[in-house]
């Protein structure tokens, strides 16, 4: 007869799409802790349209609408900040901190140093969770020099602690930010330098692999 077996086909059909939405995965949930360049880049929007572009379901989470990216904060204001408060659960954090304290220490090791204890104070908090590291951006200020040397020392850092989940997403290109246009602090990037650093960031998180869990509904 007819009927049962479109009854049939259609019982098929649906186990298909049931079995195919089950599979969709979650989005995998980012943190992004930081200070005012990470949030610029996080509130106008740079980062979720950078991340929507990969094509992979990103959300990203934290304590305020910027994550938890605060601007005028060091890396060692964000440490105090996470020892004394509960940070959200995330798969993967991602930090940009230590521009503050290059200003306030005037000593790239120093600064190294506080992002060391910070990353810590994360993983001891999350220790599950993908740690994705950023250099700080080119700056258009005699402390420039400093910013490469705490790139390097940071970078250092997470190669010495050999953690296979704490990753250097690795130094700008040479000349990528040259052409960019700042504040007149000459510290953050206006709108383009922060597409660039979204791509970057988007980039790294991109290629990590997806979330394996179901989807719930």
């Amino acid at each position: 007869m007819v009927l049962p077996r479109l009854i049939t086909a259609s019982l098929a059909a649906a186990a298909v799409v049931s079995i195919a939405v089950r599979f969709v995965p979650h989005p995998k949930t980012v943190l992004v802790v930081g200070d005012s360049i990470s949030s610029m880049t996080i509130a106008d929007g740079a980062l979720p349209a950078a991340l929507e572009a990969t094509g992979r379901p990103f959300r990203i989470v934290g304590s305020g609408k910027t994550s938890d990216a605060f601007p005028g904060f060091t890396a060692g204001t964000l440490r105090t900040l996470f020892v004394y408060t509960k940070q959200p659960s995330a798969d993967i954090i991602l930090v940009q901190a230590g521009t503050n304290d290059l200003f306030l220490w005037r000593n790239a090791k120093t600064a190294a140093n506080q992002v060391k204890a910070l990353l810590q104070v994360l993983r001891s908090q999350n220790p599950r969770a993908l740690i994705l590291v950023a250099p700080i951006p080119p700056m258009r200020r005699p402390i420039q020099p400093l910013t490469d040397q705490l790139n390097s020392h940071v970078a250092a850092d997470i190669a010495t602690a050999a953690d296979p989940n704490e990753k250097y997403i690795g130094d700008f290109p040479s000349g990528v930010m040259d052409k960019v246009p700042y504040t007149p602090d000459g510290v953050h990037p206006l709108e383009a330098g922060r597409q660039i650093i979204a791509q970057r960031w988007a980039g790294a998180l991109s290629k990590e692999p997806p979330n394996t869990r179901a989807r719930e509904y």
